[in-house]
């Protein structure tokens, strides 16, 4: 699952690589989907999903700014270095607000 992060973006359009970075949308998108897998099975290969999604999203957060995030990351790992949307944040905590609402209904055990 975690190697949605480094999925293409723009795949191909005629037969061409359009771009080879990841938007912060393939993580967050990944944490609501394995979510909803998880929510739908109760399947503990769909809980450690949701876990390895959320260490995705994570990685985004991982700035020398605290309370800022990333929003593209390069195939090679590093980041772009530019500002991050305000939009980025608002599908970060849709997907997170998912996240706490499957673990209040106690549908996501704790972990260690």
């Amino acid at each position: 699952m975690t190697s949605f992060i480094f999925a293409v973006t723009m795949m191909l359009y005629r037969a061409k690589l359009r771009s080879t970075r990841a938007l912060r949308c393939e993580p967050h998108n990944g944490l609501k989907a394995a979510l909803a897998r998880y929510r739908r099975t109760g399947d503990e290969e769909e809980r450690s999903e949701v876990a390895a999604a959320y260490a995705g999203l994570a990685k985004y957060f991982d700035t020398p700014a605290r309370g800022a995030w990333r929003d593209k990351l390069n195939a090679d790992g590093s980041w772009v270095e530019e500002p991050a949307p305000g939009s980025s944040m608002y599908h970060i905590t849709c997907a997170v607000t998912k996240l706490i609402e499957t673990a209040e209904a106690g549908a996501l055990p704790a972990t260690e």
